[in-house]
C-alpha cells in the first residue's frame, strides 16, 4: 500500500482579514503569486483590507445586529416567564 499523496488546495481561509493580510505579505516572500497560485480571504471586513494588493476578500460578519437580536431574544424571554 502505498503512502497517501499530499492534496494541495489552491485556497486559505483566513480568521480575520488581518490573518489574510499577513499571509499575502508571506506569500509574497515566498514567490507564490496570490491569487494566481493561491487564493487568499477572511473574516471582519477591516478597513485594511481594502487597500491590500492584491484585493483582499472578505466576508463582513453583522456583528452589531446579531448583539441586538440577542439582547431583544433574551428580554423577550425573561420578560414571558412567570
Amino acid at each position: 500500500m502505498s503512502a497517501p499523496r499530499a492534496i494541495r488546495l489552491p485556497l486559505l481561509i483566513c480568521g480575520t482579514a488581518l490573518q489574510a493580510i499577513g499571509a499575502i505579505d508571506e506569500c509574497r516572500r515566498r514567490g507564490i503569486r496570490v491569487p494566481e497560485d493561491l487564493s487568499i480571504t477572511g473574516f471582519d471586513d477591516i478597513e485594511h483590507a481594502a487597500i491590500v494588493v492584491p484585493p483582499l476578500t472578505t466576508v463582513k460578519v453583522p456583528t452589531q445586529d446579531i448583539g441586538v437580536l440577542a439582547a431583544v431574544g433574551s428580554w423577550r424571554s425573561w420578560k414571558a416567564k412567570p
